[in-house]
This record gives C-alpha cells, sequence and structure tokens, in this order.
C-alpha cells in the first residue's frame, strides 16, 4: 500500500483541535525550556517571502518580519499576578501553562512614515 502524503496532510488538519488547560490555582511548573528551545530552532527554518520593512532593518538586527517572546512557567505565574482582574480571562491558562510563546509580525509603517517603525520593547 502507498503511502498518500496528501490525504496524510489533510487528515492532520481536519483532525487537530485545540485543547486548552485551565487551572484555579498555579500548577506545579514543569522545566520545558528543552522544548521551547527547539521549536524556535525549528522556526528559523521557515520560509518568509518579504524581508522586514526597511525602517525596521535599521533599528533591529534580524531582516525577518516577526519576532518571537517567550516566557517560561515562573514567568507565566508573573504574568498572571500582573494582569490580576484584568487578566481574569486568562489567569487559568497561565496558572497551568508551562510557557508562552508569542509570535509578532511586525508591519509595514505606512507610506511615507517611516519614522513609525520601532524596536521591539
Amino acid at each position: 500500500m502507498e503511502f498518500d502524503l496528501a490525504a496524510a496532510v489533510d487528515q492532520t488538519i481536519r483532525s487537530r483541535a485545540t485543547a486548552k488547560v485551565s487551572a484555579a490555582e498555579p500548577a506545579p511548573a514543569r522545566d520545558c525550556r528543552a522544548v521551547v528551545d527547539a521549536l524556535i530552532e525549528a522556526a528559523h527554518w521557515a520560509p518568509f517571502h518579504r524581508p522586514a520593512a526597511e525602517a525596521h532593518r535599521a533599528l533591529l538586527a534580524s531582516p525577518v518580519p516577526w519576532r518571537v517572546y517567550a516566557l517560561d512557567a515562573a514567568g507565566c505565574r508573573a504574568l498572571r499576578e500582573v494582569l490580576g482582574e484584568a487578566g481574569a480571562k486568562i489567569a487559568g491558562l497561565l496558572a497551568a501553562a508551562d510557557a508562552l510563546l508569542q509570535v509578532t509580525w511586525l508591519p509595514d509603517p505606512p507610506a511615507g512614515n517611516a519614522s513609525e517603525a520601532t524596536a521591539p520593547g
């Protein structure tokens, strides 16, 4: 029987689901630094077809149009405390998370206004 790659990809996409893990109180943290590092390393291989706008590249050391921010479990718990009531919807998720990765994209500055490009804070 020949392996059907298209069918395998289709099945994987159709069967995926989001599983949210939540906790009322902070769960014991697990060290998943190796997993996070492996994910970020794998992301280096992701293709990008347009480098970041020249205005961004003048401020940053990388031509890729995205930035990755990572928190370990302790950072997730600290963010939960900082958000307080304002973060009630995600407090349970942060209480259970071993890590948080946020990937952002650097949009092009408005035409003729390159001064709006800023380095991440």
